[in-house]
């Protein structure tokens, strides 16, 4: 199957209001612009600026806030992944001993109660051992740059020291200077010992949410003291250089909570080993339910390989999060199911969500459900007209109000052809936006979308119905099944499953055409010399000025010399004739694969000889 998908940003801007926080939140300091000092928790614990140690003249004016870098260090990500908001600022250190601090109130006091740490950090290159928070002689937060360790620090009162629980997530290199991490420690005191996860992601090469377990023996609670909470280490220790997204809260957060997580009430995956696992960490694993389904179909349905072709082989890796897919699920029959007990997690009200799956309809079935809570919500997909449909149960008339959508006309869904679907449900006032995605995952194409409207209905009804995947005996059932995932926020279109999660920089010509901001037409001539863009790519000429075209082709004894970039994307030929008038060029050699790939001019020498009278020699590269 050839790559259906141009790769993007880990998160794209989502235009969508801030998640409520939980009420266990403490504090919550995101350093935006016009409230870099702000708690965002509504607790009022605002930071201040604490200069007690910096060297030299310079530390006097940080921490500061700043504006997120586009790309670099501090860039972060644009959008927060477990709320959809935008972050536009961080907090940049450029001194040891300067710190943000919140003085001492009761709401640190968590004596015997969990609590959870988390930010977006920075370390500074060359600065081993860094304090990224601390409050006295209670807990601290420290990574090390030359160790790789994130450390979680408890005042162990019995030896009027620290104890620790630290990890090495992702081996020595876990932090390298000048680049972006999100960590994370949930810390549970216990009858006689502590326990800590630690939690780890590189937010800038990309990469899984990492995590450890680990046990802090003899410690069974956090001492209350007056000290004030820092951020950054003091004099004696080494600055980090940028922190943003700080929260603290009261009580263990799941991973599915955790601020580099986007908030998934269930995610299927139908994995071998662990078919009815709910990977989303809510332990919403599916039970098989047989309904309705004629003779034979008490097997069904089941988690069978993901096939190598055919329907049912969907994509081998996920594009959002680049993990591999070795399952799928497997309906042969009509009103059998994949279930879920109704919790009060699917209790959605006015609030947004979002549902994907992939799916591959059966040949001549028409009317297909994909995914339903009766008289709540439900997926469906039509055959026969091509329509994806949204719909919601509308109490006013006791029936469903729908948003559909034919995103590639009335052949938008055929019999065992794998697509993705999608819906992003966002109750108003009055009404409900609904936006349909589609992709078709087996002939390839652009990821489609559609926005709608449901007049009238503005919240989705509250009952205790299942989570039942596939539909009822009196539909028709879909083929295969995978990835069914339901998170309770809208996601932006680059959250989506089918989205890629790295970045992959332009290369070749296309990083030409970025760094001189051409047009991207290879025959374009942005400075009106004798060589077009592409020219002045191939020879390493400046294409915004008229007296740089690079290293032209010569002639010396009998050799053709020339120069082309190294992009192993080219090949070139070396065309003689020894007509320009009416004949026709020959190739003397070619074509040649260019296998340097520095981007740097390479040097190459064709012999065409002496022997000719008259020789006319042209390059062509391609």
């Amino acid at each position: 199957m050839r790559s259906l998908f141009r790769k993007a940003a880990l998160f794209g801007l989502v235009g969508c209001a801030a998640a409520q926080l939980s009420a266990g939140t403490v504090g919550f300091w995101r350093f935006e612009p016009g409230a870099v000092t702000n708690d965002s928790s509504g607790n009022g614990l605002d930071v201040t600026q604490l200069i007690v140690g910096a060297s030299g003249g310079a530390g006097i004016d940080f921490p500061k806030g700043v504006d997120r870098n586009e790309s670099g260090e501090g860039s972060y990500l644009p959008t927060i992944p477990q709320s959809g908001v935008t972050n536009a600022g961080v907090s940049f250190f450029s001194a040891k001993g300067n710190h943000w601090a919140v003085a001492d109130t009761n709401l640190f006091d968590f004596g015997t109660n969990a609590f959870s740490f988390e930010a977006f950090m920075t370390p500074t290159t060359g600065s081993g051992f860094q304090i990224v928070a601390s409050k006295g002689e209670e807990w601290r937060v420290t990574v090390n740059e030359l160790t790789g360790d994130l450390i979680l620090w408890v005042w162990d009162t019995a030896i009027s020291n620290w104890a620790t629980a630290q990890a090495r997530l992702d081996g020595t290199t876990s932090f390298t200077g000048s680049v972006d991490y999100y960590i994370g420690a949930v810390v549970t005191p216990g009858v006689s010992n502590t326990a800590v996860t630690l939690y780890y992601q590189n937010l800038t090469d990309g990469g899984d949410l990492l995590s450890a377990e680990r046990t802090i023996a003899g410690v069974t609670a956090i001492q209350n003291t007056t000290n004030s909470f820092l951020l950054n280490g003091p004099a004696n220790n080494k600055a980090v250089r940028y922190m943003d997204e700080v929260r603290l809260s009261s009580g263990a957060l799941s991973r599915s909570e955790l601020l580099a997580t986007v908030p998934e009430l269930g995610y299927w995956r139908f994995e071998p080993g662990a078919v009815t696992n709910d990977s989303s960490g809510n332990g919403l694993d599916l039970t098989q339910l047989i309904a309705g389904a004629p003779t034979g179909g008490a097997d069904y349905p089941k988690g069978v390989a993901r096939p190598s072709t055919g329907d049912g082989v969907y994509l081998p890796t996920i594009p959002q999060s680049g993990v591999t897919n070795a399952g799928v699920s497997f309906f042969n029959a009509k009103g059998n199911h994949w279930s879920v007990d109704d919790t009060n997690l699917f209790d959605f009200g006015s609030n947004a969500f979002s549902f994907e799956a992939f799916v591959t309809p059966t040949t001549g079935n028409g009317f297909q459900v994909v995914a339903s809570k009766a008289e709540e919500w439900r997926v469906t997909l039509h055959e026969g007209t091509g329509d994806l449909i949204f719909g919601i149960w509308d109490t006013a008339i006791t029936n469903w109000a729908t948003g559909k959508a034919k995103l590639d006309g009335t052949n938008s869904f055929t019999g065992s052809v794998d697509y993705y679907i999608g819906a992003v449900v966002t109750p108003g006032v009055s009404n409900t936006a609904v936006t349909l995605y589609y992709q078709n995952l087996t002939d390839g194409g652009d990821l489609l979308s559609a926005e709608k409207t449901i007049a009238g209905v503005n919240s989705i009804q509250n009952t205790t119905n299942a989570f039942l995947l596939n539909g009822p005996s009196s539909t028709q059932a879909v083929r295969y099944m995978d990835e069914v995932r339901l998170v309770t926020r809208a996601l932006g279109e680059s959250e989506l499953l089918v989205y890629s999660a790295v970045v992959v920089d332009p290369s070749g010509f296309d990083k030409f055409v970025d760094k001189y901001d051409l047009s991207g037409d290879p025959s374009a001539n942005a400075d009106n010399d004798e060589l077009t863009d592409w020219g002045e790519y191939i020879f390493g000429g400046n294409p915004t000025n008229s007296g740089d075209i690079g290293t032209q082709p010569s002639f010396d004894s009998g050799d053709y010399l020339f120069s082309i970039v190294g992009d192993n994307a080219l090949q070139y030929y070396v065309l003689t004739t020894s007509n320009l008038a009416g004949g026709s060029w020959g190739t003397n050699t070619g074509p040649v694969a260019i296998t340097d790939e520095s981007g740097e001019l390479g040097s190459y020498t064709n012999a065409v000889g002496t022997a000719d009278d008259e020789l006319f020699i042209k390059l062509l590269v391609e």
